[in-house]
């Protein structure tokens, strides 16, 4: 005949998994849903952040055309790759921050550039580019630190 106390110990343990079991399962689907939530928040900010770039890239661009509407508007500005290469340089900006101020990337500047390459911009890049050419040091670097770049 067994013993009473551990038939009652026996019981006591079992009621105790079921209740710990209930309350753990209750707490791992609230953690996979919290998870699930986490990750559409993410994905969000990765968006906003994106079309915080974007917006920047924009308002740079305009800003730059803005300060020479007379270069911007003409039509005959002629792009040159050791011209873009020298404004560059005597600036003192890198590739990165000139990609932002012409709403382009690093590489593609870089390409630009490069005499032997035989890449050129489009059409739409040489207003920011005629802005760019009559920017000086204090203006680029009013426009770098304004946009954190």
């Amino acid at each position: 005949m067994p013993n009473i106390a551990t038939l009652l110990k026996n019981e006591i343990s079992r009621v105790a998994r079921k209740i710990v079991r209930s309350e753990v399962a209750a707490l791992k689907k609230a953690a996979i849903h919290s998870r699930g939530e986490l990750a559409v928040f993410k994905r969000r900010i990765a968006e906003l952040e994106k079309q915080a770039v974007q917006l920047r890239k924009m308002s740079a661009s305009k800003q730059i055309s803005s300060e020479s509407p007379t270069v911007a508007a003409s039509s005959g500005f002629k792009f040159s790759a050791a011209k873009l290469g020298t404004q560059r340089t005597r600036l003192g900006l890198s590739l990165k921050q000139t990609g932002f101020l012409l709403n382009s990337s690093p590489l593609t500047v870089s390409r630009w550039e490069d005499k032997t390459s035989g890449v050129t911009p489009r059409a739409k890049y040489l207003p920011a580019m005629a802005a760019f050419h009559n920017l000086n040091r204090e203006q680029a670097q009013t426009l770098v630190l304004q946009f954190g770049i």
